[in-house]
């Protein structure tokens, strides 16, 4: 269609799934054709980019794979395949002549479905296509497409996707089902298209909802700062604004998760489509690994595979989104929350981590809840504090949660990144207490983010999430959104299952060594205050000391400011909700955060009012005094 976008603006669709047979892998693309740039000034294209700035990232492992499938591919490439599907076409059609009821009213040239026309008058007690499509699967096991589903009343949609023996079966047991002769009817006749003129006003433009949606992302604000960017031999672009150790040799994850994936791969049994909610063995093997740590048990129909953690959030606030409901979210916090409630229209009400432990203000919770309050997240280990909370703690959580009468969701996709001295507890062990909703993932602990497996898991011994409608509503979100990539829920069972505590070991212990370097560090920077070590994740928040330093209006200026003298990218507390703070990721190499450092020290050193920076040491310490 690109072929005509002179004479209308074209969006184009395309993916690797159907032609290269690899549905699972999940590999699509939108390519905007349009020369006159309608598309931009209409802002239809910056719309697009902010829809994408709040939903999952595409698997990167197949991005990397993508130019080399594409170089080599030819028309030779899909030839067998064609051949077999027309092949089955031929038999298909064949096959149709002599069973009544079912007209082939054209022959397909592409896809791998064929149309058939039912002429309902000439058949008994079937009153649409929905009744036909429902008794031959009652009687025959054969289950066909009714065409209500695709928009079109009183036909049906046979797959030719599959092994000939197959259709031949369907074919005898579909003539079998159908007793009466069928008319045949007349082709429709070819469509006519109507060109607009070059003059014409189009009648489109952006959708607002993404632009308020994306503003709160952490992506938006990141890609800001580096564009103040330079390019610089001697002072490289250090980008510690966000967590992907996975980028660096030293966190590569384990030979055996990798394995487990190419094993996969090879087998061939990886790329098909699966079910909304997951395959099977992937979802017990979630339940199986959760239950390690659980008194009280999940199970498969428990656990819902998502594309990360990003897409079970989006899940999770499209299910709870109805009129005049609001949810509670830390401050500080993933931001990824609070876009995805704009987006959907929840409200957000925030409440405070408290700054000496970052434990949650639980009578705050509690002064903000009324009749409309549906749920609060917790973050555990959080992020962006690095703080992991006490059995204790959890269980006053959930105690609150009963007496306000709202679930829990808590997002435990750092629990296997710890390396401090508090104990991981899942909020799950006490969902007899109240309801709770886990989000976790292999993104981080495993350091694959780019693989996009995350999960869905209920712990509500009562009943309560089935009974209220809430995990019907999960599935009917799922239903509507891309399936996980079965490619790697098909390895998860091998991954989880070698997974303990000394396979994290390694990563957690570089981790630690980064922030023990960082702490140190800061010692000697000038108006950087770490006032809380994290015991987890791979961030530390600073506090700005912003008025011992000239021209720093706030967080967002320090930042920019600092990217565009130093070519080096922290993230600013406002991206989180915390004013004046900055986030620094430990979860680099160790000589990135030694040049990092310096360049804060510098920087912080020029910035220093005159007063000040006569003093060797400038630290405020725990009472407040200089």
């Amino acid at each position: 269609m690109g072929k005509f976008s002179s004479i209308a603006p074209v969006i184009t669709l395309g993916s690797i799934s159907k032609g290269w047979i690899v549905p699972a892998w999940r590999i699509g693309w939108i390519a905007l054709n349009d020369p006159r740039g309608v598309l931009k000034s209409a802002g239809v294209a910056q719309s697009i980019q902010q829809n994408i700035d709040i939903n999952p990232d595409v698997t990167t492992v197949f991005q990397f794979a993508l130019p080399e499938i594409l170089e080599k591919s030819t028309k030779e490439t899909f030839a067998e395949k064609n051949l077999i599907l027309k092949q089955n076409v031929e038999l298909v059609c064949d096959r149709l002549r002599n069973i009544p009821c079912v007209v082939c009213t054209k022959k397909p040239e592409s896809c791998t479905y064929l149309l058939a026309k039912l002429e309902l008058p000439l058949m008994e007690d079937i009153e649409d296509d929905m009744d036909f499509c429902m008794k031959l699967a009652k009687e025959e096991n054969l289950v066909l497409l009714p065409g209500v589903a695709l928009g079109l009343k009183n036909w049906i949609r046979i797959t030719i996707g599959v092994e000939a023996q197959m259709l031949e079966d369907a074919l005898e047991r579909l003539n079998g089902f159908c007793k009466l002769s069928a008319l045949q009817t007349e082709e429709e006749a070819e469509r006519q298209t109507q060109y607009e003129s070059d003059n014409s006003v189009w009648r489109f433009k952006g959708s607002d909802t993404a632009a308020k949606a994306s503003s709160v992302t952490m992506r938006v604000i990141v890609y800001k700062l580096f564009d103040l960017c330079t390019p610089d031999i001697k002072k490289p672009l250090l980008p510690l604004a966000h967590g992907d150790p996975s980028v660096y040799p030293c966190y590569r994850t384990s030979i055996h998760v990798e394995n487990a994936v190419a094993d996969v791969l090879r087998s061939g049994k990886g790329n098909s489509y699966g079910p909304a909610a997951g395959i099977l063995p992937a979802r017990q093997a979630v339940a199986d690994f959760v239950n390690r740590d659980l008194t009280n048990k999940v199970t498969p129909n428990d656990v819902y595979m998502t594309v990360g953690c990003n897409q079970g959030i989006e899940v999770l606030m499209q299910a709870l989104a109805a009129p005049n409901a609001n949810i509670f979210l830390p401050r500080p916090s993933y931001p990824h929350y609070e876009a995805r409630c704009v987006y959907s229209g929840l409200e957000v009400r925030k409440y405070d981590l408290l700054p000496n432990e970052w434990e949650i203000d639980l009578k705050g919770i509690e002064a903000m809840a009324d009749e409309n309050t549906v749920a609060m997240v917790i973050i555990n280990p959080n992020n962006p504090c690095g703080n992991v909370y006490s059995y204790d703690h959890l269980k006053k959580v959930a105690e609150m949660a009963r007496k306000l009468g709202i679930m829990v969701i808590t997002d435990e996709v750092y629990s296997q990144t710890i390396f401090g001295d508090n104990p991981f507890v899942p909020m799950g062990e006490f969902g007899s207490i109240a309801p709770v909703i886990t989000l976790g993932g292999i993104s981080k602990g495993w350091i694959v983010p780019g693989w996009r497996i995350g999960w869905i898991a209920l712990n509500d011994p009562k009943g309560i999430f089935k009974s209220t409608g809430v995990a019907q509503s999960i599935q009917q979100n799922l239903d509507i959104t891309p399936d996980a990539n079965t490619l790697v829920q098909n390895a998860l069972p091998q991954i989880l299952e070698k997974s303990n505590k000394e396979m994290f070991a390694k990563k957690n212990s570089i981790l630690k060594q980064n922030l023990d370097l960082v702490c140190d560090k800061l010692m000697d920077i000038p108006c950087v205050v770490c006032t809380k070590k994290p015991e987890s994740c791979t961030y530390l928040l600073t506090k700005l000391e912003l008025q011992l330093m000239e021209d720093i209006e706030d967080d967002m200026d320090f930042c920019m400011k600092l990217a565009a003298e130093e070519n080096l990218v922290l993230l600013p507390g406002v991206a989180l909700g915390l004013k004046n703070w900055a986030r620094i990721t430990i979860g680099v190499e160790g000589r990135m955060l030694e040049d990092a450092l310096e360049r804060l020290k510098g920087f912080c050193q020029r910035h220093m009012k005159k007063t000040e920076a006569s003093l060797q040491s400038l630290k405020l310490s725990d009472n407040g005094e200089i």
